[in-house]
């Protein structure tokens, strides 16, 4: 598979109308300066899920688990919440 024909495609899957059926501990994070993904979209997708959390990390882009160096920390602490 081409890159090209995997974002064709990853921007076809859509996943609004099952995404109230997550159950399980979610936690999204997004970079507050992400070009690529509206913050908008993020937040319906949090209030979407029940119980989900949204984390929006100031000055980080589009890879927190790079651009942020307390992501292990952060996604840790989440786990450690939620007996995972």
């Amino acid at each position: 598979m081409t890159t090209q024909r995997f974002f064709l495609g990853w921007n076809r899957h859509d996943l609004t109308e099952s995404i109230g059926s997550i159950i399980c501990p979610t936690l999204l994070i997004k970079g507050e300066d992400d070009p690529a993904i509206p913050e908008e979209i993020v937040e319906r997708t949090a209030q979407a899920i029940r119980g989900a959390e949204l984390k929006t990390l100031p000055g980080v882009g589009h890879f927190p688990m790079v651009e942020f160096d307390g992501f292990a920390d952060l996604v840790a602490d989440f786990l450690n919440r939620h007996g995972l």
